[in-house]
């Protein structure tokens, strides 16, 4: 079985508190302030106590997530506390995987990623961890979910210099190269700081940032671009970490996750004067590990959803530009399909190399996914009879929540289990071809 996490509300504000009517709970709201009198508690899969009873605050977290029956939560310790064996932190996440069947989509592409940083040392780095637990609160249990890392500037997560924390306090007026950045490049555009690039990407800032500094990370950014688009790609490369960016690329495109053609939850970072490096992953609870034909069957039969591209293909070289003449004026630019910047970087053959240089070790790899996903199915599979019969996933629920299909919503557990591994090794199996005979898109703009 899963662990166990415990949460309560020993007291409460009842103007903080929004109605979660599926659960038959009040909780706090996305926006409400952090409290520190509630409590968290976390049992390991033996029954042995993980926390006891830790001081913290619980709150709504989510865009579009918000909006589905299973709500997930972010979590704010009191003290930093080592969870399930990870590194002691004040910040958590609690994941609710409505949309996906399997409820292990984020943790198998997390695995993914974390085997892709153990195959090279140079490459993409720190990926959040995290365990499916069960979830009970204020005595009610609400199910499976997924309790992680949050994306965080911190030594055992994002290890850059936190202005905040690292320097402020002995320097006041800092320069740019005395502190460190991370990038959310996301089309939800919610952040303070943010700007677009050239190119229409939404990048934003995580943390605020005066406005100095904020055009000078600017100008670092959009002048990779424009190198980038002119061509230049030995001075891209000089502030680009070309490693950490082909090693996204492969998770990305692996998973099947098409959220980065937005974009959306891709994270990049720059520390000090060091070069603007890819990472950490992020969100793969939708519409990944797909098999396109059991998606299509359920269009024609539920209608609702989306469409699905093919596993047989390059995900970025659908790439398709804004028009320029409709952004930045309207939020609701027209064509936000730019993939980043892969479709340059493809044009180049240097990239192309790289990515096949890289690929041998990474293969490798990755070759114990399959056995992995065995195992935490075997972990989650009474989990899931009471989380299904808590929070169903059939296709018409999801037609009515305006979630995309993965195509597994009407099978049993260990049918979409089957789908997930299948999916997983004839994508791997597919680009094992593709990237050893060096057949990549260089036509994409």
């Amino acid at each position: 079985h899963p662990p166990r996490f415990l949460h309560s509300f020993p007291t409460r504000r009842s103007s903080d508190l929004v109605e979660w009517a599926e659960a038959g709970l009040k909780v706090r709201a996305k926006d409400a302030d952090w409290v520190e009198s509630d409590l968290m508690t976390v049992y390991k899969a033996d029954g042995s106590v993980d926390v006891d009873g830790a001081l913290c605050g619980i709150r709504l977290r989510g865009n579009s997530t918000q909006g589905f029956p299973k709500k997930p939560f972010a979590i704010k310790l009191v003290s930093k506390a080592s969870v399930l064996g990870m590194p002691k932190h004040k910040r958590w996440v609690l994941l609710a995987s409505w949309m996906d069947r399997t409820l292990l989509r984020n943790t198998v592409a997390l695995d993914i990623a974390h085997r892709t940083a153990d195959a090279h040392t140079d490459g993409i780095g720190w990926s959040p961890r995290g365990y499916t637990v069960e979830v009970v609160m204020n005595g009610r249990h609400v199910g499976n979910y997924f309790l992680c890392e949050q994306i965080k500037i911190d030594g055992d997560r994002v290890d850059i210099k936190d202005c905040y924390e690292d320097v402020l306090e002995s320097n006041p007026n800092p320069t740019m190269a005395d502190c460190g950045y991370l990038l959310e490049f996301d089309d939800n555009f919610d952040e303070a700081d943010k700007f677009r690039t050239d190119r229409g990407l939404p990048c934003m800032f995580k943390d605020e940032v005066p406005d100095d500094i904020l055009n000078q990370v600017r100008a670092r950014v959009e002048a990779v671009e424009d190198n980038l688009e002119s061509g230049n790609y030995a001075a891209a490369y000089a502030d680009l970490d070309i490693n950490s960016v082909v090693d996204y690329f492969l998770i990305q495109e692996l998973t099947f996750n098409d959220e980065y053609k937005h974009p959306k939850s891709v994270y990049m970072l720059i520390d000090g004067e060091g070069p603007l490096t890819a990472g950490p992953v992020w969100d793969f609870d939708w519409q990944t590990f797909v098999i396109p034909d059991q998606v299509a069957a359920l269009n024609a039969k539920y209608g609702g959803g989306y469409s699905c591209r093919q596993t047989d293909e390059w995900l970025y070289g659908a790439s398709k530009l804004a028009e320029s003449t409709i952004w930045p004026w309207s939020p609701d630019y027209e064509n936000d399909m730019p993939y980043m910047w892969y479709p340059l970087l493809f044009k180049d053959e240097t990239f192309r190399q790289r990515v096949q240089s890289r690929w041998p070790a990474i293969y490798a790899a990755l070759l114990g996914v399959e056995s992995e996903i065995d195992r935490l199915a075997d972990q989650n599979r009474v989990s899931d009879r009471f989380n299904q019969a808590m929070w169903p996933i059939g296709s018409s629920i999801k037609v009515t929540a305006g979630a995309a299909y993965n195509g597994d919503e009407d099978m049993t557990f260990d049918e979409a289990i089957a789908s997930l591994k299948r999916a997983f090794t004839e994508r791997l199996t597919w680009m094992n071809a593709k990237i050893t005979s060096g057949d990549f898109v260089t036509t994409a703009e």
